[in-house]
């Protein structure tokens, strides 16, 4: 039996009622937030994994181009500071602490700030985290929402191996290339909900009798999750492609490229989710198959044990000129009518084709997978 997984709490707000716009709540975070910087020295991309606030703010006061990364969400003392350093919006700074678990897009003038649900390998279990990226004039800022890992050491290697001097101190470019990164990582997730749903099929039609319906449903609430993740970033990718005054047209043609991917994982979780639909009707059609095949076994004693018991209630009647009662070959007439009419009524039964009479080459047969065909 599949472990029922209960669904995650509505969304509520994360301060209080009637607190101004744009204000952080000092509680929030942790000192303990790891951080590690990439920047460009003119010919490659040094990565310091360790970096303070004051080695950040002096690469910024230079124009030197780099990535900030935050694992996880960091203090609110740092989070002012890097509102200072690179002068970012309070709006954005607020849906930073408050994780609206929705991927948006926002331009805050020359700063352009983007919310995306990402795969949390750490946590599992389709579980997402949200990744807040900014991207202004000459840096890119990720922070994470909880620590862990993440899924970005895809552009972390792509920096380290740059020979090509595609990423040659460019945000435009390194910005894609974490959006790009989020959405690839996604595809490992719904390939693997697609394995477990032809799993489950396959387990439903070889094996009826262990039907298990929370798998289905399991299989189901996962779909969903991945749909509700990925369905707005189809809409925030699509408003970074009009964002002409931070990405030129070759970056632009890439995102393009990224906003395809988000297009085919949308459409093959619609087409899973109709399969499952389809799974959890033929899963409920075998079970209401075996409740009639037991319906009809109980039927047929009952049907055969009708006349039986009525023999046997005529002449167990205690009325004293029965004309029977007397005879010395009534007791076995008796049983032998009993047999005759319970093989009658099998021997009829058969004829019709209710039981025992199954044609093989008229069985209904289940759909199955048409590339298995």
């Amino acid at each position: 039996m599949a472990k029922h997984r209960a669904r995650r709490r509505r969304s509520r707000l994360n301060h209080p009622i009637g607190t101004a716009a744009g204000t952080l709540r000092p509680a929030a975070g942790s000192t303990n937030a790891r951080v590690e910087c990439h920047h460009w020295d003119g010919t490659r991309w040094v990565h310091d994994p360790s970096p303070t606030i004051v080695t950040i703010e002096a690469l910024a006061v230079k124009g030197t181009p780099c990535w900030v990364n935050y694992d996880s969400l960091p203090s609110l003392d740092t989070l002012l500071a890097l509102q200072r350093i690179f002068t970012l919006h309070p709006l954005a700074m607020e849906d930073v602490q408050n994780p609206p678990r929705r991927a948006k897009v926002d331009s805050f003038g020359k700063v352009l700030f983007a919310l995306f649900p990402a795969p949390d390998p750490a946590a599992g279990d389709l579980e997402t985290e949200q990744l807040s990226l900014f991207i202004g004039a000459g840096f890119v800022l990720t922070i994470g929402e909880r620590p862990g890992g993440d899924c970005l050491q895809q552009v972390r290697r792509q920096l380290i191996h740059d020979s090509s001097g595609a990423f040659a101190g460019s945000a435009p470019a390194l910005c894609f290339a974490i959006v790009d990164s989020v959405i690839d990582s996604y595809f490992p997730l719904v390939t693997s909900v697609g394995d477990r749903l032809d799993a489950i099929e396959d387990r439903i039609i070889t094996d009826p009798r262990q039907i298990d319906l929370n798998l289905v449903r399991a299989v189901k609430w996962d779909i969903h999750r991945l749909r509700a993740a990925l369905g707005p970033m189809r809409d925030a990718v699509t408003m970074l492609l009009t964002m002409e005054s931070h990405f030129d047209v070759e970056r632009r043609l890439l995102l393009r490229s990224a906003l395809d991917h988000v297009i085919r994982l949308t459409d093959q979780l619609d087409s899973e989710r109709i399969m499952a639909s389809e799974v959890s009707d033929i899963a409920l059609a075998l079970v209401n198959v075996r409740i009639g095949e037991v319906t009809k076994v109980l039927t047929v004693i009952a049907t055969i044990f009708i006349p039986m018991t009525f023999l046997a209630s005529v002449y167990g009647m205690n009325f004293r000129f029965m004309p029977e009662l007397e005879w010395r070959w009534g007791y076995p007439t008796v049983l032998g009518a009993m047999a005759v009419v319970a093989v009658g009524t099998l021997a009829f039964f058969w004829r019709r084709g209710w039981i025992g009479r199954s044609d093989r080459g008229h069985d209904l047969e289940l759909p199955r997978n048409p590339a298995e065909k």
